[in-house]
């Protein structure tokens, strides 16, 4: 285990100078020396935040706080994991409005298409009949 602490340390140097992705995988490194560092899922979820990770900010925060016996840190991350959780949600819904949106508009133009085009149901139809039009001009011509 003291090689976890040890890895964790490190870990937190490079999130101190920048180097973030470096961090993220050096914590979750210290997690496989020692999985009840609840300081490396806070980390890794605070860097998936800023990634705006969301999903995996969820995870990892989860797992931190089941971790933790830092109770007012605790209670903070629970508040912030309900916001976080309440976006998600409200992306998602919203994401769907967008598509079923996107479906309504698509199938309204495919109506209008059809009225206005019933004599023509698919691009090779109309191009067959474009083709006869245009030869029967040609045979004026003569």
């Amino acid at each position: 285990f003291a090689k976890g602490k040890y890895v964790y340390g490190l870990a937190t140097s490079y999130y101190k100078k920048g180097l973030y992705d470096i961090a993220f995988e050096t914590f979750n490194k210290a997690l496989t020396f020692n999985p009840n560092i609840p300081q490396s899922y806070y980390m890794m979820g605070l860097i998936s935040f800023n990634k705006k990770n969301l999903d995996q900010t969820v995870q990892y925060w989860t797992k931190y706080v089941q971790l933790t016996q830092n109770i007012s840190k605790k209670q903070k991350i629970e508040e912030i994991l309900s916001k976080i959780n309440k976006t998600i949600i409200d992306d998602k819904l919203r994401k769907e409005e967008e598509e079923r949106r996107k479906r309504e508009l698509l199938e309204q133009l495919q109506r209008e298409l059809e009225d206005k085009n019933s004599d023509t149901k698919t691009l090779e139809e109309y191009k067959i009949n474009k083709n006869k039009d245009t030869s029967e001009d040609f045979e004026f011509v003569e």
